[in-house]
Protein backbone atom coordinates (compact mmCIF):
# COMPACT_ATOMS: atom_id res chain seq x y z
CA UNK A 1 0.00 0.00 0.00
CA UNK A 2 1.07 3.60 -0.90
CA UNK A 3 -0.03 5.91 1.33
CA UNK A 4 0.52 10.12 1.76
CA UNK A 5 -1.01 11.82 4.82
CA UNK A 6 0.15 13.45 7.96
CA UNK A 7 -2.06 15.66 10.14
CA UNK A 8 -4.91 16.38 7.06
CA UNK A 9 -7.47 14.72 6.08
CA UNK A 10 -6.32 15.12 2.55
CA UNK A 11 -4.07 11.82 1.82
CA UNK A 12 -3.84 9.04 -0.80
CA UNK A 13 -4.21 4.74 0.74
CA UNK A 14 -3.32 2.68 -1.75
CA UNK A 15 -2.96 -1.47 -0.59
CA UNK A 16 0.47 -2.98 -0.66
CA UNK A 17 1.66 -3.25 2.77
CA UNK A 18 4.44 -5.02 1.75
CA UNK A 19 6.08 -1.92 -0.67
CA UNK A 20 6.06 1.21 0.99
CA UNK A 21 7.75 4.23 -1.68
CA UNK A 22 10.12 6.08 -0.27
CA UNK A 23 8.52 9.85 -0.61
CA UNK A 24 11.20 12.35 -0.03
CA UNK A 25 10.32 15.57 1.96
CA UNK A 26 10.49 18.87 1.48
CA UNK A 27 14.15 20.35 2.72
CA UNK A 28 15.49 24.07 3.51
CA UNK A 29 17.88 25.41 0.63
CA UNK A 30 20.73 27.89 1.71
CA UNK A 31 20.56 31.13 0.67
CA UNK A 32 23.36 32.91 -1.25
CA UNK A 33 24.41 36.01 0.55
CA UNK A 34 22.76 37.59 -1.99
CA UNK A 35 19.79 37.21 0.39
CA UNK A 36 16.26 35.97 0.60
CA UNK A 37 15.84 37.57 -3.23
CA UNK A 38 18.89 35.98 -4.41
CA UNK A 39 20.04 32.83 -6.24
CA UNK A 40 20.26 29.71 -4.06
CA UNK A 41 23.38 27.49 -3.72
CA UNK A 42 23.36 24.07 -4.29
CA UNK A 43 24.30 21.94 -1.34
CA UNK A 44 28.67 21.48 -1.20
CA UNK A 45 29.32 18.10 -1.18
CA UNK A 46 32.30 18.43 1.15
CA UNK A 47 30.39 19.23 3.80
CA UNK A 48 27.70 17.17 2.99
CA UNK A 49 30.60 14.25 2.95
CA UNK A 50 31.81 15.50 6.41
CA UNK A 51 28.39 15.04 7.75
CA UNK A 52 28.20 11.25 6.50
CA UNK A 53 31.83 10.67 8.16
CA UNK A 54 30.52 12.30 11.60
CA UNK A 55 27.68 9.88 11.12
CA UNK A 56 29.76 6.97 10.48
CA UNK A 57 31.69 7.61 13.71
CA UNK A 58 28.70 7.71 15.96
CA UNK A 59 27.74 5.40 18.67
CA UNK A 60 25.28 2.45 17.11
CA UNK A 61 26.08 3.44 13.53
CA UNK A 62 27.50 0.14 11.78
CA UNK A 63 27.63 1.75 8.40
CA UNK A 64 26.55 4.70 6.17
CA UNK A 65 26.50 3.80 2.33
CA UNK A 66 25.25 6.08 -0.43
CA UNK A 67 23.51 5.35 -3.46
CA UNK A 68 22.46 7.10 -6.08
CA UNK A 69 19.61 9.29 -4.38
CA UNK A 70 19.77 7.57 -1.27
CA UNK A 71 21.64 7.59 1.67
CA UNK A 72 21.09 4.65 4.38
CA UNK A 73 22.79 4.85 7.99
CA UNK A 74 22.61 1.45 9.44
CA UNK A 75 22.23 1.08 12.94
CA UNK A 76 23.23 -1.78 14.92
CA UNK A 77 20.91 -4.26 16.78
CA UNK A 78 22.45 -2.90 19.94
CA UNK A 79 22.22 0.48 20.00
CA UNK A 80 20.60 2.17 22.61
CA UNK A 81 17.65 4.62 22.32
CA UNK A 82 20.27 6.98 23.03
CA UNK A 83 22.37 6.31 20.42
CA UNK A 84 19.75 6.33 18.38
CA UNK A 85 18.28 9.39 18.72
CA UNK A 86 21.90 11.36 18.25
CA UNK A 87 21.69 9.19 15.06
CA UNK A 88 19.20 10.27 14.00
CA UNK A 89 19.54 13.85 14.49
CA UNK A 90 22.93 13.96 12.71
CA UNK A 91 20.91 12.38 10.07
CA UNK A 92 18.86 15.02 10.19
CA UNK A 93 21.19 17.88 9.56
CA UNK A 94 22.31 15.52 6.46
CA UNK A 95 19.17 15.33 4.86
CA UNK A 96 18.88 19.19 5.36
CA UNK A 97 22.44 20.04 4.00
CA UNK A 98 21.33 17.24 0.93
CA UNK A 99 18.64 19.98 0.37
CA UNK A 100 16.08 17.24 -1.14
CA UNK A 101 18.64 15.81 -3.55
CA UNK A 102 18.44 12.55 -2.11
CA UNK A 103 16.81 10.51 0.76
CA UNK A 104 17.91 9.65 3.93
CA UNK A 105 16.63 6.25 5.45
CA UNK A 106 17.86 5.64 9.09
CA UNK A 107 17.78 1.20 9.39
CA UNK A 108 17.93 -1.07 12.31
CA UNK A 109 19.70 -4.26 11.31
CA UNK A 110 17.89 -7.31 11.47
CA UNK A 111 19.26 -10.06 12.97
CA UNK A 112 20.32 -11.89 9.79
CA UNK A 113 19.63 -15.49 8.64
CA UNK A 114 17.44 -17.04 10.58
CA UNK A 115 17.95 -20.95 10.31
CA UNK A 116 15.09 -21.97 12.07
CA UNK A 117 13.23 -20.24 9.55
CA UNK A 118 15.30 -21.05 6.50
CA UNK A 119 14.70 -16.90 5.50
CA UNK A 120 16.56 -13.48 6.30
CA UNK A 121 14.70 -11.59 9.33
CA UNK A 122 13.34 -8.46 8.76
CA UNK A 123 14.21 -5.00 9.77
CA UNK A 124 13.02 -4.40 12.94
CA UNK A 125 12.31 -0.21 12.01
CA UNK A 126 13.12 2.30 8.83
CA UNK A 127 12.54 5.89 8.79
CA UNK A 128 12.97 8.13 5.91
CA UNK A 129 14.26 11.59 7.31
CA UNK A 130 12.68 14.35 6.69
CA UNK A 131 14.19 17.91 7.20
CA UNK A 132 10.86 18.89 7.86
CA UNK A 133 9.66 16.85 10.44
CA UNK A 134 10.29 16.37 14.01
CA UNK A 135 12.57 13.41 13.94
CA UNK A 136 13.43 12.92 17.61
CA UNK A 137 9.50 12.67 18.21
CA UNK A 138 9.29 9.83 15.27
CA UNK A 139 12.10 7.89 16.29
CA UNK A 140 11.12 8.19 19.97
CA UNK A 141 7.82 7.00 18.57
CA UNK A 142 9.16 3.73 16.15
CA UNK A 143 11.31 2.90 19.67
CA UNK A 144 8.53 2.43 22.19
CA UNK A 145 6.79 0.34 19.14
CA UNK A 146 9.42 -1.59 18.85
CA UNK A 147 9.16 -2.82 22.00
CA UNK A 148 6.28 -4.09 21.69
CA UNK A 149 6.00 -7.92 21.86
CA UNK A 150 4.80 -9.35 18.44
CA UNK A 151 5.90 -6.18 16.35
CA UNK A 152 8.04 -7.56 13.45
CA UNK A 153 8.83 -4.74 11.57
CA UNK A 154 7.82 -0.81 11.12
CA UNK A 155 8.27 1.41 8.08
CA UNK A 156 7.85 5.35 8.37
CA UNK A 157 8.24 7.44 5.42
CA UNK A 158 6.48 9.90 3.58
CA UNK A 159 4.33 10.87 6.27
CA UNK A 160 2.66 7.07 6.89
CA UNK A 161 3.34 4.09 8.64
CA UNK A 162 3.13 0.33 8.38
CA UNK A 163 3.23 -2.30 10.86
CA UNK A 164 4.01 -5.97 10.46
CA UNK A 165 2.37 -7.98 13.78
CA UNK A 166 3.45 -11.53 14.41
CA UNK A 167 -0.07 -13.52 14.07
CA UNK A 168 0.97 -15.51 17.41
CA UNK A 169 -0.15 -12.59 19.85
CA UNK A 170 -3.41 -10.80 19.78
CA UNK A 171 -3.51 -8.08 17.03
CA UNK A 172 -6.58 -5.94 18.81
CA UNK A 173 -4.09 -5.00 22.25
CA UNK A 174 -0.91 -4.45 20.29
CA UNK A 175 -2.73 -2.61 17.71
CA UNK A 176 -4.15 -0.51 20.60
CA UNK A 177 -0.95 0.25 22.15
CA UNK A 178 0.48 1.30 18.86
CA UNK A 179 -2.18 3.20 17.53
CA UNK A 180 -1.93 5.35 20.90
CA UNK A 181 1.85 6.30 19.83
CA UNK A 182 3.15 9.14 17.36
CA UNK A 183 3.46 8.92 14.96
CA UNK A 184 1.39 6.00 14.54
CA UNK A 185 -1.40 7.67 15.59
CA UNK A 186 -1.96 9.86 12.71
CA UNK A 187 -2.79 6.54 10.83
CA UNK A 188 -1.25 3.88 9.73
CA UNK A 189 -0.99 0.53 7.64
CA UNK A 190 -1.13 -3.30 9.38
CA UNK A 191 -0.79 -6.22 8.38
CA UNK A 192 -0.56 -9.87 10.77
CA UNK A 193 2.07 -12.24 9.05
CA UNK A 194 2.08 -12.15 5.97
CA UNK A 195 -1.34 -10.24 5.30
CA UNK A 196 -2.84 -12.68 3.70
CA UNK A 197 -5.45 -13.31 6.77
CA UNK A 198 -5.46 -9.60 8.30
CA UNK A 199 -4.94 -6.26 6.41
CA UNK A 200 -5.82 -3.04 8.07
CA UNK A 201 -5.91 0.61 6.89
CA UNK A 202 -6.49 2.62 10.22
CA UNK A 203 -7.50 6.39 9.44
CA UNK A 204 -8.26 7.53 12.75
CA UNK A 205 -10.30 10.34 11.20
CA UNK A 206 -12.66 7.34 9.45
CA UNK A 207 -12.52 4.56 11.65
CA UNK A 208 -12.17 4.34 15.38
CA UNK A 209 -9.84 2.36 17.83
CA UNK A 210 -12.48 0.20 19.20
CA UNK A 211 -14.05 -1.06 15.77
CA UNK A 212 -10.96 -1.67 14.64
CA UNK A 213 -10.31 -4.21 17.62
CA UNK A 214 -13.42 -5.71 17.00
CA UNK A 215 -12.75 -6.13 13.10
CA UNK A 216 -9.52 -8.06 14.49
CA UNK A 217 -11.46 -10.14 16.97
CA UNK A 218 -13.84 -11.11 14.30
CA UNK A 219 -11.18 -11.96 11.92
CA UNK A 220 -9.69 -14.34 14.09
CA UNK A 221 -12.87 -16.96 14.19
CA UNK A 222 -12.51 -16.87 10.82
CA UNK A 223 -8.68 -18.22 10.11
CA UNK A 224 -9.68 -19.39 6.28
CA UNK A 225 -10.57 -16.19 4.78
CA UNK A 226 -9.06 -12.94 3.97
CA UNK A 227 -9.82 -9.71 5.95
CA UNK A 228 -8.85 -6.25 4.44
CA UNK A 229 -10.27 -3.08 5.93
CA UNK A 230 -9.16 -0.41 3.07
CA UNK A 231 -9.34 3.69 3.02
CA UNK A 232 -8.96 5.15 -0.03
CA UNK A 233 -9.06 8.41 1.35
CA UNK A 234 -8.85 11.30 -1.69
CA UNK A 235 -12.35 12.87 -1.48
CA UNK A 236 -14.63 11.80 0.85
CA UNK A 237 -12.19 9.33 2.01
CA UNK A 238 -14.97 6.23 3.29
CA UNK A 239 -13.23 2.85 4.38
CA UNK A 240 -14.48 -0.77 3.14
CA UNK A 241 -14.48 -4.03 4.86
CA UNK A 242 -13.60 -6.46 2.27
CA UNK A 243 -13.69 -9.89 3.41
CA UNK A 244 -13.16 -13.35 1.20
CA UNK A 245 -13.09 -16.91 0.81
CA UNK A 246 -15.89 -18.20 3.02
CA UNK A 247 -18.16 -20.93 2.58
CA UNK A 248 -22.19 -19.94 2.48
CA UNK A 249 -22.54 -20.86 6.48
CA UNK A 250 -19.85 -18.58 7.10
CA UNK A 251 -21.26 -15.40 5.09
CA UNK A 252 -24.44 -15.72 6.55
CA UNK A 253 -23.02 -15.86 10.14
CA UNK A 254 -20.77 -13.08 9.52
CA UNK A 255 -23.23 -10.77 7.93
CA UNK A 256 -25.40 -11.24 11.27
CA UNK A 257 -22.76 -10.38 13.33
CA UNK A 258 -21.33 -7.41 11.45
CA UNK A 259 -24.52 -5.45 11.42
CA UNK A 260 -24.58 -6.06 15.45
CA UNK A 261 -25.10 -2.58 17.39
CA UNK A 262 -21.53 -2.62 18.64
CA UNK A 263 -20.15 -1.64 15.33
CA UNK A 264 -22.81 1.14 14.35
CA UNK A 265 -19.91 3.85 15.87
CA UNK A 266 -17.59 2.64 13.63
CA UNK A 267 -16.95 5.91 12.07
CA UNK A 268 -16.20 9.24 14.41
CA UNK A 269 -19.17 10.66 13.20
CA UNK A 270 -21.88 8.04 12.48
CA UNK A 271 -21.40 8.08 9.12
CA UNK A 272 -22.19 4.45 7.64
CA UNK A 273 -19.37 2.20 6.64
CA UNK A 274 -19.84 -0.58 4.01
CA UNK A 275 -18.75 -4.29 3.79
CA UNK A 276 -18.83 -7.18 1.42
CA UNK A 277 -19.02 -10.60 1.77
CA UNK A 278 -17.34 -13.26 -1.03
CA UNK A 279 -18.84 -16.43 -1.08
CA UNK A 280 -17.59 -19.37 -2.67
CA UNK A 281 -20.30 -21.87 -3.62
CA UNK A 282 -20.51 -24.90 -6.52
CA UNK A 283 -21.83 -22.09 -8.86
CA UNK A 284 -19.13 -19.34 -8.11
CA UNK A 285 -18.37 -16.72 -5.89
CA UNK A 286 -21.56 -14.87 -4.61
CA UNK A 287 -21.72 -11.14 -2.58
CA UNK A 288 -23.35 -9.88 0.24
CA UNK A 289 -22.83 -6.17 1.08
CA UNK A 290 -23.96 -4.23 4.21
CA UNK A 291 -22.78 -1.69 6.36
CA UNK A 292 -21.21 -2.06 10.00
CA UNK A 293 -24.04 -1.99 12.83
CA UNK A 294 -26.74 -1.59 9.82
CA UNK A 295 -26.20 1.96 9.83
CA UNK A 296 -28.55 3.41 7.15
CA UNK A 297 -26.31 4.30 4.40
Amino acid sequence: MTVERRGSLSRSIVLALSTLLLVPGCALVPIAPGGPGGPTAPPSSSSTVELEEELERLPGVDAVESFDGLVVVSVTATADDGDVLLIGAAAHALATALAGDAIVDLVRAGAGYDADLDTMTEDPWRVTVHPTEDVERVLTGVLRVEGLPGVRSTVVSGGWASVRIDPAVDFGDTFGEIAATYPFSDGASYSQGSGEHLMIVHVPERTTVEAIQTIAGIAAEYPTAEFILQSPTEGPMWPQLLVAHLDAEQGAALDARLREPDLADADPEGFAQQFQLTVVGPDGPTYIAGTLGDVPR
